[in-house]
């Protein structure tokens, strides 16, 4: 504990403090979801009750003070499904009040049930469909008399047994309901973790039952689950299975020795199994993360960390995220000022500058032009590959006019020399950011010459085979040999 209160102390709001605070919010799951007591079933006066075979409680009913009756149609669906589901059970249980009090949305989407548009054990009703498509203040009263009269009667079977698969049994004893076997759900034994687990599936299928499953009231030790979500929940596990016994071989494979390492300090600051880390592991981590946002070398690692490193296994090894990456992601999502824009801007290219593509800042005269060049070229090169060029695109389509013009403070050579040949630019124009880029290459050429121990572009780049190594010192490495 004492590692990760100096890890929040120290690092700001770097990669690594994301990463511990994240974890740090983790709850843990209440330990009394599972087993117990159930509490008595609840029946509400429109006749629904609770029963083990539906996911829809008593809770989920929202009574209207104004009309006095249940409905489940203000209840927030995450897809038509849900919708469908909804409407139809509170037509089912609270008659056509239900469904001339739902919303114009809510509406519009149920009208597809019967325009074709949707299978929901309905007939086609295109006058009815019109009328569910229309804003509720919109309709006259012959129209909202046409919706009572219609949903006076009580939803068809094939209706009932639409809404009942993958859901349950939500309709009492009606006999429309075909058994639980029949509706698309399997009976199984789970643990609590799978149980929760459950929500994290919108996309294999039974959305209504998804809507309505509150785990921490309805985990049992054996359920009735939707057969699509625990289908896609066992393939994920195994997955993940296959996934932790992949060899080290492919752990490591594309990673230099510098990078291993840092994937070893970064999981055990994380809470990953490891023994007891130094000291010096904060320090150089976040060394090695400002290093990688700015391409410059991997910093020296201190002996004892080194010694650490080396007795990691790394057959349970997990690579850390790049934090250049993490640098660009979290701060394309960040509103900022124009000089903050320009800021990031400027450190993210300096990441990408070779000697033979160098930047300079595009002369006032030029940038606004440039900027909207930039702004067309995201949607005109959106098969652009080169990162420094995607980067700088991206922000074009991303960023508003009256900040897009922080995008001319750093433009590789190359950038400015399509923007010249696309535009027209002048020749004095062109000359000018020549001269520009010729001063810039001379002052990095002459910095490499020197005995400056900070280059521009450090030579050590550990190389991404074996034996895969990191520098214990200036002219020292150690390696990997496992």
């Amino acid at each position: 504990m004492p590692l990760l209160k100096r890890a929040l102390r120290t690092i700001g709001a770097g990669y690594l403090l994301g990463v511990l605070c994240a974890a740090s919010a983790i709850a843990e799951l209440p330990e009394n979801d599972v087993g117990g007591e159930a509490s008595s079933p609840v029946t509400l006066r429109n006749g629904f009750a609770e029963h083990p075979d539906c996911p829809i409680t008593a809770s989920d009913w929202q009574t209207n003070p104004h009309r006095n009756f249940e409905s489940l149609v203000f209840k927030e669906g995450k897809s038509f499904y849900s919708i469908s589901t909804n409407m139809i059970l509170s037509w089912y249980y609270s008659g056509p009040e239900a469904i001339i009090d739902s919303d114009d949305f809510t509406a519009g989407v149920f009208s597809g049930c019967f325009d074709g548009e949707y299978d929901c054990g309905l007939k086609s009703n295109k006058k009815l469909a019109k009328i569910l498509g229309k804003r509720s203040s919109e309709r006259k009263d012959g129209e909202e008399k046409y919706i009572r009269q219609y949903f006076s009667a009580s939803p068809p079977a094939s209706a009932i047994a639409a809404t009942s698969s993958r859901l349950g049994r939500c309709f009492g004893d009606n006999p429309a309901q075909p058994p639980m076997e029949a509706l698309n759900l399997v009976r199984v034994q789970i643990s609590r973790e799978q149980c929760y687990d459950l929500k994290n599936y919108p996309d294999a299928g039974a959305f209504a039952w998804q809507n309505f499953f509150k785990p921490g009231e309805q985990c049992k030790d054996t359920m009735w689950v939707p057969d699509q979500i625990y289908a896609a929940q066992i393939k994920a596990k195994k997955a993940e299975q296959v996934f932790a016994s992949r060899p080290i071989e492919e752990r490591i494979d594309g990673l230099n020795g510098c990078q291993i390492a840092y994937g070893l300090v970064f999981g055990g600051l994380n809470g990953r199994k490891t023994d007891p880390l130094p000291d010096e592991a904060i320090t150089w981590a976040l060394q090695y993360e400002q290093a990688a946002i700015d391409n410059q070398a991997c910093p020296i690692m201190p002996e004892a960390l080194s010694n650490w490193v080396q007795k990691q296994p790394l057959d349970t090894f997990e690579p850390a995220q790049d934090p250049f990456l993490f640098y660009l992601q979290r701060n394309m999502k960040q509103e900022k000022s124009f000089e903050e824009w320009r800021t990031f801007i400027a450190r993210a290219m300096g990441h990408y500058e070779t000697a033979a593509d160098v930047q300079s800042s595009v002369p006032d005269e030029a940038c606004e032009d440039f900027s909207i060049w930039l702004n067309q070229s995201h949607y005109a090169k959106i098969t652009e590959t080169r990162p420094e060029r995607t980067f700088l695109y991206q922000l074009g389509g991303k960023l508003p006019r009256d900040k897009r013009q922080a995008l001319c403070v750093a433009v590789p050579q190359s950038v400015f020399r399509d923007y010249g040949y696309e535009r027209g630019a002048s020749a004095q124009l062109l000359a000018r950011m020549n001269a520009q880029d010729v001063a810039r290459k001379k002052f990095f050429d002459d910095l490499e010459a020197s005995a400056a121990p900070n280059k521009w572009k450090p030579t050590y780049k550990p190389e991404v085979r074996a034996p895969r190594c990191y520098r214990t010192g200036e002219t020292q490495e150690t390696c990997f040999y496992n």
